[in-house]
């Protein structure tokens, strides 16, 4: 078990899975068998990522399209690794509330790549898929919530109901 440190020494070896320090001659950890890292490695492994605002010069994308309290989550997940966005006005094709306003989440260009990636991550752990054997297929809503997202295409709906009125996904 990974022990947490808040300061590294910069001459000596850790382990990155247990934590245990070494001197800096050892290069490999007594008890899990990996290479050891340098302190400095360590210390900037622990970190917070880095965020930096979009400037209003900078070219943008816009990577996802939907419900505002969606697109929030959304948000606030990308920031949580450092990642920059903006939500700005979707181009709604149906104008009669049948799912409410969209909105869109917008992206640095040049960081889409990185974006892209830690959406899937986000997906893959709010909707489940990352647990092995899908040790999650069998989960239910709750149905004293009162209200829902579908994980699949982010429609609300009531969650006394099995299925998304949107796109079809069946909650069992």
């Amino acid at each position: 078990m990974a022990r947490t440190r808040t300061k590294f020494d910069l001459d000596c070896m850790y382990c990155p899975q247990c934590g245990d320090e070494y001197r800096a001659e050892i290069t490999t950890c007594a008890e899990c068998k990996v290479a050891l890292v340098s302190g400095a490695l360590m210390a900037e492994s622990t970190m917070p990522p880095v965020y930096r605002e979009i400037e209003p010069h900078e070219e943008l994308l816009a990577v996802r399209r939907g419900p505002i309290l969606l697109i929030r989550q959304l948000q606030a997940y990308l920031r949580s690794v450092g990642l920059a966005s903006l939500i700005g006005p979707g181009e709604d094709g149906c104008k009669s509330g049948c799912r409410g306003p969209e909105v869109e989440l917008k992206v640095r260009a040049s960081e889409a790549e990185e974006v892209y990636a830690a959406l899937a991550q986000e997906h893959r752990q709010s909707t489940g898929l990352w647990e092995p054997e899908h040790a999650l297929a069998g989960a239910r809503f709750d149905v004293e919530v009162g209200q829902a997202a579908c994980p699949a295409c982010g429609c609300l709906f009531s969650a006394d109901t099995v299925l998304c009125p949107d796109c079809g996904l069946r909650f069992v």
